[in-house]
């Protein structure tokens, strides 16, 4: 994951993709504690795994805009693939 802000990345080894929402809410509780700020925006591709029914729920539900890429357009995932 990297914040487009301050360019910091945080990388995860994770042994099946249906860890990823479950890696992501860890992630998501540890930066809202460390900042004492909330993650207001989500860009991701259009894997599998970030557009499950539960992950774009739980972003609907707790006011995350989630943004994502368009097929065949990896430029538009940014600072994430420089």
């Amino acid at each position: 994951m990297v914040d487009n802000f301050s360019r910091k990345v945080w990388s995860f080894f994770i042994k099946h993709k249906d860890d990823v929402f479950d890696v992501f809410l860890d992630w998501k509780t540890m930066i809202e504690k460390k900042t004492e700020k909330r993650i207001k925006t989500l860009r991701t591709d259009n894997c599998l795994e970030f557009v499950e029914k539960k992950f774009t729920k739980y972003c609907s539900k707790n006011g995350i805009v989630r943004y994502r890429t368009y097929v065949g357009r990896p430029q538009q995932n940014g600072v994430a693939r420089e």
